[in-house]
């Protein structure tokens, strides 16, 4: 049975190699520990022996035992209500049937993806990318060569396709017949999943929106006096909220009066960006933005 996520076993090995070499007199190894990047969140997993691991999201711990699996690595916790399963370079992570996006180990780009540009307009697949160097940098850079050979470069940060103003979370450069084209790669869809959201000017309030962003684009969220939850649309050409269901509690009429307005302003939103402290800004034709601050606790 494998008892650590498929792809540390190798430098899990060579690790305790090292530790055999050096002998009694070593100090006592740390336990090993790998980032992996949910959508929009990040969790720890930490090798705790006797093929057990601890998983830690948004400062809870869950410690889970090596359980059977057809294929990859696959971690349960004794109440059988959380489990993550590796394979390769990525992990699912189930908490009470809640699945979060993707896990996608760090350093380590999605097995599937697109990069793209405009002037002229030029389009790649990950299965036509071969990797070739990746650099330990921050932030962190993959080359990787077409089927010709020519080079292509990402860049994990925000980038903003130059026609669509859609943010993608790779930068990409690619050098085809001595010319540099420059692009956005990976899914928009990641840079919002897994995220909860406050509204600016309300996280210290007991009563303040918020919104969080769930896998298959489905969202759910606090007016500030009832819940509610639905889905958002995602394409290269357009973003917003389908139309969402709210529960029916009664509140103060002033409160009430605000969760109208808020709920308005959800649906008339067509654009997403982030300023440069990494906040979102949910935009809507000709009104103010929304501000949003991540959060990782509900406040409703």
């Amino acid at each position: 049975m494998q008892i650590k996520p498929m792809a540390l076993l190798q430098s899990t090995a060579i690790a305790a190699v090292v530790l055999f070499i050096a002998g009694c007199d070593s100090e006592p190894a740390q336990p090993e520990q790998w980032l992996y990047h949910c959508g929009a969140r990040t969790i720890s997993v930490t090798d705790m022996g006797s093929e057990s691991i601890d998983v830690r999201q948004d400062g809870k711990l869950y410690r889970l035992v090596a359980t059977a699996a057809a294929s990859g690595s696959r971690y349960v916790s004794a109440d059988q209500q959380v489990e993550f399963w590796s394979k390769g370079h990525e992990a699912t992570l189930n908490k009470q049937g809640n699945v979060m996006p993707v896990c996608i180990l760090d350093g380590h780009l999605p097995s599937q993806y697109t990069a793209h540009g405009n002037q002229p307009s030029w389009q790649l697949r990950s299965s036509d990318l071969t990797l070739h160097e990746v650099r330990n940098t921050t932030p962190r850079q993959w080359v990787l060569h077409d089927q010709q050979g020519n080079a292509v470069e990402l860049t994990a940060g925000h980038c903003v396709d130059s026609m669509s103003g859609r943010y993608y979370p790779y930068q990409v450069d690619y050098t085809r017949n001595d010319q540099l084209l420059k692009g956005c790669g990976g899914d928009s869809q990641r840079l919002l999943a897994g995220s909860r959201w406050a509204l600016v000017g309300t996280m210290n309030k007991p009563a303040g929106p918020q919104i969080e962003f769930g896998t298959e684009l489905s969202v759910s969220g606090f007016t500030g006096c009832n819940q509610f939850r639905g889905s958002y649309r995602l394409t290269p050409e357009a973003f917003g909220f389908n139309p969402l269901a709210v529960t029916r509690k009664a509140c103060e009429t002033e409160i009430m009066a605000t969760e109208h307005d808020f709920l308005r302003q959800l649906l008339e939103v067509e654009q997403f960006s982030f300023d440069d402290q990494g906040r979102l800004l949910l935009h809507s034709r000709g009104g103010e933005p929304l501000l949003w601050e991540k959060t990782s606790e509900s406040q409703a």
